[in-house]
C-alpha cells in the first residue's frame, strides 16, 4: 500500500468485540465489509473494506503472549487501523 495513515490502539475489549464495533461502524459509513477476508481465528482478528481503503487487524502484546491459548474472545487487545490516502481520495 503506498500513501496510508496507520494508528494503533490498546483496548480492554476481545477480538470479537473489536470486529463488531467496526463492521458496525464501517456498515453506518456506507462502506461494504469484505467477508472473506474479515476473520476472528486464534489470536488473529481482521476487518477489510471491500474497497480496501481500511483494514483493521491484530497486533501482539505482551499481555497478550503470557497467555497460553489466545481466542477472538480473549480480552484486553492491541489492533491497528490502517487507511489507503490514496483509494480514500478516489472514493
Amino acid at each position: 500500500m503506498g500513501d496510508s495513515w496507520q494508528w494503533l490502539y490498546k483496548t480492554i475489549g476481545s477480538g470479537k468485540e473489536i470486529m463488531e464495533f467496526f463492521i458496525d461502524s464501517l456498515q453506518e459509513l456506507g462502506f461494504e465489509i469484505d467477508n472473506d477476508s474479515t476473520i476472528a481465528n486464534y489470536e488473529e482478528f481482521f476487518v477489510v473494506t471491500k474497497d480496501n481503503i481500511i483494514r483493521v487487524y491484530w497486533l501482539d502484546s505482551e499481555s497478550i503472549a503470557a497467555v497460553d491459548k489466545v481466542t477472538p474472545d480473549t480480552p484486553n487487545r492491541h489492533y491497528s487501523i490502517v487507511v489507503d490516502l490514496e483509494k480514500w481520495e478516489n472514493r
